[in-house]
């Protein structure tokens, strides 16, 4: 089959991976549409710590851009959270197939190794599973493409300078803008900003203080906005509020810690997979691509809170710097052959399976009156989805390394959402027990995964457990215990516990 033929296929199976609810990861709720939905449709829910006035940590200003005119729209029109979810997800696939093939034309320098490019940036497991997903992540992809590219044109036509003096106001927008979205964008640019400035920046004065104003002006924006949404009477500078969070170890502690060379080892190998083999065939020399991502991982690598996630911008900017040209016929089918069955693999797990159930059960429970919901080892619950303007959300906190529920308020026994998290099953046994005795109506949420353990609920303390809902579309990949097989059951349950 003639790789342009697969490509097409590729790109229609990402579109449908992309309107399935799987859930990759709690940020790409939390930080984008969970309070987005509350700004703009009036709802309550979950405010992560990051959108906090005490910590101002994210901006809001790249959300009003990339989101804000969908869910006005989606606002207008009332529509539920289905299809704003699909709309947010069509949009950013869309985005990040465009962006890419603008891009793929400004680096590729062979219209050869242009199509062998767009090839592998439309076959990545990455574009239905994480690109079109919510992530401050996949915006900075988004950025990080956009301006390689747009450096890459500076530099290719560096004579002609008078003709740079938009795009250099261009670019002064979305470095701006890319590190209010996130600040390790400036990591990503860091490199390709250098070459950028001795190649070309330091003959022309005109479109470097273009690029300086705009950066100027852009940054002043998001400053005013951010400053708006928090309702301070201070500036409120999030990228320098985020930088200096991070840059406390005890800070990421609550995150969770990881060795420096996880990103080279792990993260980087879970996204690529058998896509690292193309180096072998040999990697553009010092293209801005490259270098991006080069500086991008090095800087990440800085940090010891260590996710996959942070890595994306690294996928299409290393795909646009490989040169598969050079590697012989035989090598070359069996690589793609590998690369073709890891991300059919990889897309199955993240983009259609992975924590799919939450979403699904989130949907059901929203067909009834909200009573209690304890919501046991799942992903925290994104709870705009239940479009709820009166809802309570609540969570464990922390005495030392004894897990509690402080600040739950117990007497709220109506539209209220409690996210236990991993708890052990003694506090949740606590936690029942003192919602049913205030009479609330509870329903109980858990992966499939720990049934052994749901089942102790009522051999050991009691209770009695009638499952109202199941789906068997949900893969929970944190509870795995190779001890155990039960652990590696598909399927979430919605129960009734009385």
């Amino acid at each position: 089959m003639r790789l342009a033929v697969i490509r097409y296929i590729w790109l229609l199976v990402a579109l449908l991976v992309a309107l399935e609810p799987a859930y990759v990861h709690p940020d790409e709720h939390m930080q984008s549409v969970e309070v987005m939905m509350q700004k703009i449709f009036g709802l309550r829910g979950t405010v992560p710590w990051e959108f906090q006035p005490e910590y101002a940590a994210r901006s809001f200003a790249p959300l009003w851009i990339f989101m804000g005119p969908a869910l006005v729209a989606a606002r207008l029109f009332n529509a539920g959270p289905r299809v704003v979810l699909g709309l947010l997800r069509i949009q950013g696939y869309f985005l990040y197939v465009s962006l890419t093939r603008v891009a793929v034309e400004l680096v590729g320098r062979t219209k050869l190794r242009r199509s062998m490019a767009a090839f592998l940036l439309s076959t990545t497991y990455v574009v239905g599973a994480f690109q079109s997903h919510t992530f401050s992540n996949s915006i900075e992809t988004l950025l990080a493409v956009a301006a390689v590219g747009l450096l890459e044109v500076v530099i290719a036509d560096g004579r002609a300078g008078h003709r740079h003096v938009r795009i250099s106001g261009v670019l002064g927008f979305l470095i701006a803008l890319g590190l209010f979205n996130r600040v390790t964008f400036a990591g990503y640019l860091g490199l390709p900003c250098i070459v950028a400035f001795w190649q070309f920046y330091r003959r022309q004065w005109r479109s470097l203080a273009a690029l300086l104003l705009c950066f100027l002006l852009t940054s002043g924006a998001c400053i005013w906005i951010d400053t708006l949404s928090y309702g301070t009477s201070e500036w409120v500078i999030t990228p320098l509020n985020n930088l200096l969070y991070n840059m406390d170890e005890e800070n990421l502690a609550q995150h969770g810690l990881h060795p420096r060379y996880t990103h080279i080892l792990v993260n980087l190998p879970m996204l690529l997979g058998p896509g690292l083999l193309f180096a072998l065939g040999g990697i553009q020399r010092l293209s801005l691509p490259l270098l991006s991502c080069v500086s991008g991982v090095a800087t990440l690598s800085l940090f010891k809170h260590q996710e996959a996630r942070f890595l994306l911008p690294v996928v299409p900017l290393f795909l646009m710097s490989v040169d598969l040209t050079k590697l012989r016929t035989v090598s070359l089918t069996l690589t793609l052959k590998l690369w073709l069955a890891f991300n059919g693999l990889m897309v199955v797990i993240m983009g259609v399976g992975h924590q799919r159930g939450v979403i699904t059960a989130l949907h059901q429970l929203r067909e009834e009156p909200i009573g209690v919901q304890v919501w046991w080892k799942t992903y925290s619950p994104p709870t705009w989805v239940l479009m709820n303007e009166a809802l309570t959300v609540s969570t464990t906190n922390f005495v030392g390394d004894d897990e509690r529920i402080d600040e739950v308020p117990l007497d709220v026994t109506r539209n209220h959402v409690i996210d236990l998290k991993g708890c052990n099953i003694e506090l949740l046994n606590h936690t029942l027990s003192q919602f049913i005795a205030a009479g609330s109506k509870v329903h109980l949420i858990v992966p499939d995964s720990v049934a052994k353990k749901t089942a102790l609920l009522t051999k050991r303390y009691g209770f009695d457990i009638h499952r109202e809902f199941r789906t068997l579309v949900h893969l929970d990949l944190d509870h795995l215990d190779w001890s155990e097989p039960s652990s590696f059951t598909p399927g979430l349950s919605i129960y009734t516990v009385t």
